[in-house]
This record gives structure tokens, C-alpha cells and sequence, in this order.
């Protein structure tokens, strides 16, 4: 490895001292072991989301939400059936 990193200073034009070359080759050894750590580490994620409770939060019935977005379309003077219809105030 030390030659391949002669090699490769030599390239980049670095000239390197063999202090700095041993210092240089013992920390990419030290960055390849934690990569290969890090590699073995364990990354699945379960979600947890459904096995939380909320006591501050009332459960919501979403059809009675759907419901009210209706009744709040039909109640507006101007829409589609689907979409409430404002007027336009900014020009681009």
C-alpha cells in the first residue's frame, strides 16, 4: 500500500516525506476499517408509528372530515363542485 501511495503522490506532483507517507498510509488504514464498520452495521428501519398512542390527541373519524370539506364547497358562493373559486388578486 505505501508504494501504491508514492505512486499516487507522485502523480499529484506531492512530494511527500516517508513520515508524512507512513502517517498518510495509517490513516487511510484506520478510514477503510471504519468503512467496512460501518458497512456491517445494521440500517433496517421499522416504523414505530403505529404502535404509538397520543393522549393529548383525539382519534379523528376522516369521513366526517370529508364531509365537511364538501359542505365547505358547496357553501361557497363560487366553486366546481370540487374546488372553491376565488378571485384573482396577483398578477404575474
Amino acid at each position: 500500500m505505501k508504494t501504491d501511495l508514492k505512486q499516487l503522490a507522485d502523480l499529484a506532483k506531492l512530494e511527500l516525506s516517508s513520515e508524512k507517507l507512513d502517517a498518510l498510509q495509517s490513516d487511510l488504514e484506520n478510514i477503510i476499517k471504519l468503512v467496512d464498520e460501518i458497512q456491517e452495521l445494521d440500517v433496517s428501519y421499522e416504523s414505530k408509528a403505529d404502535n404509538i398512542y397520543n393522549a393529548y390527541r383525539e382519534d379523528t373519524d376522516n369521513e366526517n372530515d370529508l364531509c365537511e370539506s364538501q359542505e365547505l364547497i358547496k357553501s361557497a358562493p363560487h366553486n366546481d363542485g370540487k374546488h372553491i373559486m376565488v378571485t384573482k388578486v396577483i398578477d404575474q
